[in-house]
């Protein structure tokens, strides 16, 4: 339940902001605007987690931590029809508009 007690230590104070931390405050009714770039622009290096290779092209290197074996590319051609064209002999298991590509690793 909020209390007095408990919002208190929700605030945010000054000993929590770091200086520096290059950030405007803006007025009532404005959007806040970080300071010193917007850092667009495509992602470079490393992939990492279940993607391998390098930005801006990573290839799916393994799915919940098992390799991917045999084709990585598929094409579907109508994922809401009945129709799934792949680029390779790979088996899939469809759920209503989700379709699931697998390998059986031996």
């Amino acid at each position: 339940m909020l209390n007095r007690k408990s919002l208190a230590a929700l605030l945010i104070t000054s000993a929590l902001v770091v200086a520096g931390a290059n950030a405007q405050v803006p007025n009532a009714g404005q959007p806040m605007v970080p300071n010193g770039g917007g850092g667009g622009g495509s992602p470079t290096g490393a992939a990492g987690g279940d993607l391998s290779g390098t930005y801006p092209n990573p290839t799916l290197g393994k799915i919940g931590g098992l390799a991917v074996v045999g084709p990585t590319s598929w094409t579907p051609t109508d994922v809401s029809g009945a129709a799934l064209t792949l680029t390779a002999n790979a088996s899939y298991v469809r759920l209503g508009n989700l379709v699931f590509a697998y390998a059986f690793i031996s």
